[in-house]
């Protein structure tokens, strides 16, 4: 058996935490009806806290100092910042009011009023404010059925074709926030919108449209970004991994322009920001080199005072709520929180320069920025969560002990803390404060989900949530998509920098009659020097002598070797080389979503096919939202799925024969506690 069937970590094998939103947010989708505007919840916050504190699977530990937290010890004196919670509520009310008024007036979807508000709400919404149903209802629903809404002729468009473009793109990154940290009702929205969005992308990986107007529409690392965040959230929503062949085109594209900031700095502090979320979205960890980069590029523009601006050199920079507010957005998603001074500065700037109505300015651009000022500060949570010594796409070994502060933003202060590793609770603590020595060596292989929750006196919960690699891992995120009259076969490559590696694509035919798919002969072979981010290989569909092979099922293996030459992982992937419809025409797909008892989405689950003889045809793994897919699937035979997950029983579903050219089979499932 394929280290990739093992694993789990390739293609719609391996899940992306929100950067995501995109990036690295917790996902709070919630199931709801989806025809008509969309509602923004299906139960009280206070409700949806209790029940997501309660933890999955079996407690490995007790609470520490021998009390329950459900008996109510007194919460510690860990009080964090009132006045961000209270400043982001006026702001949110103030954002919401506008936007309904400016869209009563003009009675269209009019791109940045709308798109920016949604998101803002979305995060609102995801981080427990107090939202105003109609208004998010009301402005939502601009988007979807106004003059231009994705739900009429225009499919998300604008009134002018210049705008059309930029309007499509800005809409679409507010529906992927909604999708990935509301509820699905905009599911279909999202997608339809993903795939026409995909027309814009150039070879290179840019996506370019035709208006361009600070500080709205700011250039091409701007739509590339947004874009990409588009596409991840479809990957997620989905579990098709052939969006995250765009995805990583797009990150090859914002590294290349990065790069280029060496020798021509950035025009505005937006392209670094924009740079940071689609790369994010894209899977970038905190640890890789451009990220740190970009971190530190965008703390050393901060301004004495605290904000920053969108021109000017360093400290000189003019102060601006957009800009400031657009930033700590930013930090945040790059795992930074209030403990960090220039988050901190950047956060009582904005509350200190809050007009009385909630907004920033009456200048002609008040709306939009009012709209990032919001999101700087709407950020953040009814806890702060500080975790040392753990960040998103770290590799871990041995013992590796990190240290966790929470902080109550309500001012109730702090219940307990609990730390859960793949969902399993395996250390808390009745305090603030929590440290835990993590014990890689009874991880398997692979990746991990590290989860840090804190429950104030009042019973409500943050989260934070963090990917870790333990073993020989350094190619993630493996997927395939037909394109240009050949098969693109993308990974990312998250080896140390310091790590010299080669990556080789072998391409072969498949063993005949053999249950799951199975090398046979050799026919291609690439080879690319490793480094870190995203790679990819494309195969004309002729082999070494230059021979077309013809279009049908084949099979890529994936090696990275180290600087030795010593294999240190490899990876198989079966893949139709033939147009998108002739495989929907030819083969069958499976997809589904897993959710815990609660309703929350099982991610990172591992979902097994089995053929009519109970052979394991396939292994794959759940993205952020549970999702789940099988993509050409023999129609020939007849199938079950079945899930196995540590701490849970294993569940099977009933027997199925997935029809070519027909919808997918549905096939969801529940995951209950042993």
């Amino acid at each position: 058996m394929s280290k990739t069937t093992q694993r789990g970590l390739l293609g719609n094998r391996m899940t992306w935490s929100l950067g995501a939103l995109a990036v690295l947010m917790v996902v709070a989708a919630l199931a709801s009806s989806a025809t008509g505007a969309p509602k923004a919840a299906e139960k009280s916050k206070d409700n949806a806290a209790k029940e997501d504190a309660a933890p999955k699977g079996p407690q490995a530990i007790k609470m520490t100092p021998g009390k329950s937290a459900s008996k109510g010890p007194a919460p510690t004196a860990t009080k964090g910042n009132p006045k961000a919670r209270e400043a982001a509520q006026k702001g949110l009310n103030f954002l919401a009011k506008e936007a309904v008024a400016w869209q009563s007036q003009h009675n269209c979807y009019g791109c940045h009023v709308q798109a920016v508000t949604v998101e803002a709400l979305s995060v609102g919404f995801h981080n427990q404010y107090e939202i105003k149903q109609a208004d998010f209802d009301t402005i939502l629903d601009g988007m979807l059925t106004k003059n231009g809404g994705s739900r009429t002729a225009a499919k998300l468009g604008h009134s002018s074709p210049s705008i059309a473009e930029a309007a499509k793109v800005l809409g679409a990154a507010a529906f992927a926030r909604y999708d990935a940290l509301v509820n699905q009702n905009v599911k279909d929205d999202l997608l339809m919108v993903a795939e026409q969005i995909l027309q814009y992308q150039k070879p290179d990986g840019s996506v370019v449209v035709g208006w361009q107007r600070a500080p709205v529409a700011t250039g091409t690392p701007q739509s590339t970004a947004q874009a990409m965040i588009v596409w991840k959230q479809a990957y997620d929503r989905t579990a098709d991994d052939q969006w995250l062949t765009a995805v990583q085109r797009s990150e090859d594209y914002l590294h290349g322009v990065i790069s280029g900031w060496r020798k021509s700095p950035p025009g505005s502090i937006q392209e670094i920001n924009y740079a940071a979320m689609g790369l994010l979205a894209a899977g970038v960890g905190n640890t890789e080199k451009v990220m740190t980069n970009l971190t530190q590029k965008l703390l050393g523009m901060q301004t004495k005072d605290g904000s920053w601006g969108s021109t000017g050199a360093g400290h000189g920079r003019v102060s601006e709520a957009f800009a400031t507010g657009q930033t700590l957005y930013t930090l945040r998603l790059l795992g930074m929180t209030d403990k960090d001074n220039a988050v901190d500065k950047g956060t009582q700037w904005l509350i200190k320069h809050q007009k009385g109505d909630g907004g920033w300015s009456h200048e002609g651009f008040g709306k939009a920025e009012a709209m990032w000022a919001v999101l700087g500060l709407v950020s953040t949570d009814v806890l702060t969560i500080a975790v040392n010594n753990l960040k998103s796409g770290q590799h871990v070994d041995g013992t590796h002990r990190f240290a966790v502060a929470a902080k109550d933003n309500k001012g109730q202060g702090v219940r307990q803390v609990q730390v859960f590793v793949d969902d399993i609770l395996v250390a808390g603590d009745c305090s603030g404060e929590l440290k835990h020595g993590l014990d890689t060596r009874v991880l398997a292989e692979g990746k991990h989900l590290v989860r840090v929750e804190a429950t104030n006196a009042a019973g409500e919960v943050s989260r934070r949530v963090f990917e870790v690699y333990s073993g020989d891992v350094f190619m993630t995120q493996m997927g395939s998509r037909y394109e240009g009259g050949g098969t693109a076969i993308t990974l990312r490559n998250i080896a140390p920098t310091k790590m010299k590696n080669t990556v080789e694509v072998e391409i072969y035919t498949l063993k005949k009659d053999a249950a799951a798919p199975t090398a046979d002969k050799r026919i291609k072979a690439f080879k690319l020097n490793g480094e870190q981010g995203a790679m990819r290989f494309f195969w004309d569909g002729k082999d070494d002598a230059g021979q077309a092979q013809g279009g049908g099922k084949y099979l890529a293996r994936v090696v990275l070797r180290d600087g030795a030459g010593e294999v240190r992982q490899s990876e198989d992937m079966a893949f139709v080389h033939d147009t998108a419809e002739a495989q929907r025409a030819e083969w069958g797909q499976v997809q589904g979503q897993l959710n815990f008892e609660d309703g929350d989405m099982a991610a990172n689950a591992e979902v097994e096919l089995l053929d009519d003889e109970g052979n394991v045809v396939d292994k794959v793994w759940t993205t952020n939202q549970g999702n789940y897919r099988f993509r050409n699937v023999d129609s020939k035979r007849k199938y079950r799925v079945r899930v196995r997950k540590k701490g849970f029983k294993a569940a099977e579903s009933k027997e199925f024969a997935p029809a070519p050219a027909a919808a997918p089979v549905e096939a969801d499932m529940e995951l209950i506690a042993e």
